[in-house]
């Protein structure tokens, strides 16, 4: 078989052989691009108020596979990680609020409507543990607070009266906080800043019963009036009645001083 002339190949199509060095160009500038390009993945910034948590594709002396719970925390600022084989995992653990509605029922079987926010933050310490049992921060908050939320508060309310929940809002806030802040400390890894009962909106069956003991005791209060008014006019009839008996006498005093001077009226 005889062998092909590349010379001649190139000049048969038209082509000039490329310049000596180009090959070895487009080599460096590829390595310039890659570096470039893995020295851009390897470089990821934490902002403010937010810390990572770094995941592993494979075994590397850089950390076990996976989530390592044992691992240092990222602060922030900028950081470097392998590429392909780190991913950082970044969670804001700044506080964030909630706010909840739950129609609940107080100790008198009355239904309340109460409106709760909730001001809560991922423990920085366990991270790793979050990342493996809820995912990221934005998971944490939809996975856990609707269901554990409304929980605690009706616990909290049921063992109130409808009337309690005013004059005690305060302490019953205190309490819901109490439960719930151990709650999520332990088992979810959060942390509870703040726990405010925002409105409590009762039933119109209780708003209607409020209304007829308002009225019932502004009857009360009208009677009791009317009592009073009826006492003080006793007692001036009794003032009365002792200053009248006195009047014969008198008239019977005026005869007689007449009878003595009948000179006095004459003149």
């Amino acid at each position: 078989m005889d062998r092909i002339d590349l010379s001649k190949l190139k000049n048969l199509g038209g082509g000039a052989a490329p310049p000596p060095g180009a090959f070895r160009a487009l080599g460096v500038g590829g390595l310039v691009l890659g570096g470039a390009y893995g020295l851009y993945r390897s470089v990821y910034n934490v902002e403010a108020g937010r810390s990572a948590i770094l995941f592993n594709r494979f075994s590397t002396p850089f950390g076990s596979k996976g989530v390592d719970p044992h691992q240092a925390l990222v602060r922030e600022g900028t950081h470097f990680a392998v590429p392909w084989f780190q991913r950082p995992i970044i969670y804001d653990c700044r506080t964030r609020p909630n706010t909840f509605t739950s129609l609940t029922g107080s100790k008198d079987l009355q239904m309340v409507n109460i409106t709760i926010r909730v001001l809560t933050k991922p423990v920085r310490a366990d991270l790793p543990k979050c990342y493996d049992f809820l995912g990221t921060d934005k998971d944490m908050d939809h996975r856990v607070l609707p269901s554990i939320v409304p929980e605690v508060l009706k616990a909290v309310v049921a063992k109130y009266n409808a009337s309690a929940l005013v004059t005690k809002r305060e302490e019953i806030s205190l309490e819901v906080r109490g439960n719930l802040e151990e709650r999520l400390r332990e088992t979810f890894h959060m942390t509870l800043e703040d726990v405010s009962l925002t409105n409590i909106a009762f039933g119109p069956e209780y708003s209607a019963a409020v209304e007829r003991k308002q009225i019932a005791q502004q009857e009360a209060e009208r009677a009791k009036y009317k009592v009073q008014q009826a006492e003080q006019e006793k007692r001036s009839i009794v003032v009365r009645a002792q200053v009248i008996p006195d009047l014969p006498s008198l008239f019977t005093l005026l005869r007689l001083y007449l009878a003595h001077f009948p000179s006095v009226f004459s003149c």
